[in-house]
C-alpha cells in the first residue's frame, strides 16, 4: 500500500486491484506527480494519424509538465507519446483502467487501456540543475525548432517530430511566402540516404496537404553525390552545426534554459 497522502518518499503500488489503481493515478496525476504505470495494455491514438497497439505488457510514464509516452519492452524510444497534454483523465470501464490524454493544439488524443496493472508509483522530483548535452542531433532539432530563422530567413515553425507512415519528420515549417518546407537535420556528413528519405517525406506531405512543399536538408557536410542528388531534386542544402548553436562559456541563452 501507499504512504499517507503528502509523504516525501515515492509512493509505490504493487499488483494493485483496478479500482485501486484508478483511485491512485486519479489523485497523483491531480496532484501533478510523476507517475508510472507497469502493465498489461492496449494504445490508441487520434489526430494527425491513427494508430492502434495490441495487449501487451508496457511502461506508461506521466510527466509533471503534461509530457505522456508509453514504452514497450525493447528500444530507447516511446511507442506513442504526446510532448504535452491539455488533459489527462483517469476512469474505470468494467475493471480496465482507462488513461485518456489530450491536447487541443494540435487535436491529438491517446487512450491507454490497462486490463492489469503489476506496478505503480508517484514521486514529487525536484531538480534545478541544467541539463545540456554537447554536440548531438537532439541539440541540433532544438535549437532550429526555437530559432527556424536560422535555416533561412523568414522559415516558421509548424511542427516538430511529426510521426508519419515513413519516419519522423524533424522540423515542418512554412517560408516567408506560406509555403509549407520539410527538413530534414543531419548531426554529421549527410549522404544521398539523408536525400532520398526527405523526398519521402516532401512527397507525403505534397499528397495530404497539397500544394507545392519544398525541402531543405540541414547538415554540417555533404556529401558531393548527395549534393547532385539534392539539386536534381530540386531541394536545398543548408550548413549549420549544432557546435555553432552552443552557447559560449558563462552564457546561458534561453535557447538551452
Amino acid at each position: 500500500m501507499p504512504p499517507a497522502a503528502g509523504a516525501d518518499r515515492p509512493e509505490v503500488l504493487i499488483d494493485p486491484d483496478s479500482e485501486t489503481l484508478t483511485e491512485f493515478l486519479r489523485d497523483r496525476v491531480h496532484r501533478g506527480l510523476l507517475v508510472t504505470v507497469l502493465g498489461e495494455c492496449t494504445v490508441a491514438y487520434e489526430g494527425r494519424a491513427a494508430s492502434q497497439v495490441q495487449h501487451g505488457e508496457r511502461l506508461v510514464l506521466l510527466k509533471p509538465d503534461g509530457a505522456f509516452l508509453v514504452h514497450g519492452p525493447r528500444g530507447y524510444r516511446p511507442i506513442n507519446w504526446q510532448p504535452s497534454t491539455d488533459t489527462v483523465m483517469v476512469s474505470n470501464e468494467g475493471g480496465v483502467v482507462v488513461l485518456t490524454a489530450t491536447r487541443r493544439n494540435p487535436d491529438e488524443r491517446v487512450e491507454v487501456r490497462i486490463r492489469r496493472g503489476r506496478l505503480a508509483t508517484a514521486a514529487a522530483l525536484e531538480d534545478s540543475s541544467q541539463f545540456l548535452l554537447t554536440g548531438s542531433e537532439s541539440d541540433l532539432q532544438a535549437a532550429l525548432a526555437e530559432r527556424p530563422e536560422l535555416i533561412e530567413p523568414g522559415l516558421r515553425l509548424e511542427d516538430r517530430e511529426l510521426p508519419t507512415r515513413v519516419g519522423g519528420i524533424d522540423l515542418l515549417c512554412r517560408d516567408a511566402g506560406g509555403r509549407l518546407v520539410v527538413v530534414e537535420l543531419k548531426r554529421n556528413r549527410a549522404s544521398q540516404a539523408a536525400v532520398t528519405q526527405l523526398k519521402r517525406y516532401v512527397d507525403l506531405v505534397s499528397e495530404q496537404a497539397g500544394g507545392e512543399v519544398r525541402g531543405i536538408l540541414a547538415a554540417p557536410e555533404i556529401t558531393e553525390p548527395a549534393r547532385t542528388l539534392l539539386e536534381r531534386m530540386g531541394f536545398k542544402y543548408v550548413e549549420v552545426d549544432p557546435m555553432d548553436l552552443l552557447p559560449a562559456e558563462g552564457e546561458q541563452p534561453a535557447l538551452f534554459s
